[in-house]
């Protein structure tokens, strides 16, 4: 995970941020699972950014912005449809 510098939060204002509304507009015409929010996309790819060891391979920092925010909802839809195996103490037997 890399530190998060001056540099880097300098680099999202001027590479990321200014999609921000485009984003949140596309965001709003989507119709998103019950249990997301929109800022809190939007915050949690700005997280994803800064923990980035390093931004020097983002080469179009909008796509990489609209691919963090697909992967964040398709791993929410994916944590929702997990089942939870319960344990059975005493299993039965059918013989």
């Amino acid at each position: 995970m890399g530190e998060f510098t001056e540099d880097r939060a300098l680099w999202i204002a001027r590479n990321v941020l200014p999609h921000e509304p485009a984003l949140r507009a596309q965001l709003r015409r989507w119709h998103l699972p019950d249990g997301l929010d929109p800022d809190d996309i939007v915050q949690e790819a700005y997280s994803r950014f800064a923990a980035m060891s390093s931004v020097d391979e983002v080469w179009n920092p909008k796509n990489y912005l609209y691919m963090i925010v697909h992967n964040l909802i398709v791993n929410h839809i994916r944590r929702a449809h997990v089942v939870p195996i319960l344990t059975v103490d005493n299993p039965v037997v059918a013989h």
